[in-house]
């Protein structure tokens, strides 16, 4: 577990089943601080996975002589800047998200197949498209244009 100022580490403790950070005292200012609890792959590459043992996971926080306010909440900037990447990608290049989307769907038709399960027609209408190179479309829509 990190104790952050910003991008600062202020204090890091490690412990199994519970962490203790004792006796810190934080200058009053309109700074965030964050509290950082992540586990060592290395104690348990399992911990990566939904799984029997981590589907209940709970993280307990306890505080005492606290004078000033504390306020909880989930820190989103990773997926926000997640999500602008994603944004500058289709941004770049009109489209892109969609064909994604497809090929996964295409993907996991595939993976049905394999595995023997029925197929639904979008399945069977995906997985019967002929693949076409970004060349072949440029020619193509050439082709349309003229």
């Amino acid at each position: 577990m990190e104790l952050l100022d910003e991008d600062r580490v202020i204090m890091s403790v490690s412990g199994m089943n519970y962490c203790w950070i004792s006796d810190v005292m934080l200058p009053k200012t309109d700074r965030n601080y964050y509290l950082k609890a992540s586990f060592d792959l290395r104690e348990w590459p399992d911990c990566k996975l939904v799984n029997e043992d981590t589907k209940d996971i709970q993280w307990y926080l306890r505080t005492s002589g606290a004078t000033n306010t504390i306020v909880l909440i989930k820190d989103t900037q990773k997926e926000e800047r997640e999500k602008a990447i994603q944004k500058s990608w289709e941004d770049k290049e009109p489209g892109r998200a969609e064909k994604a989307k497809r090929a996964r769907r295409k993907y996991k038709a595939q993976r049905k197949k394999e595995a023997g399960e029925q197929l639904d027609q979008e399945e069977l209408a995906l997985l019967n498209e002929p693949r076409i190179s970004k060349k072949q479309k440029e020619e193509l829509a050439k082709q349309a244009g003229q």
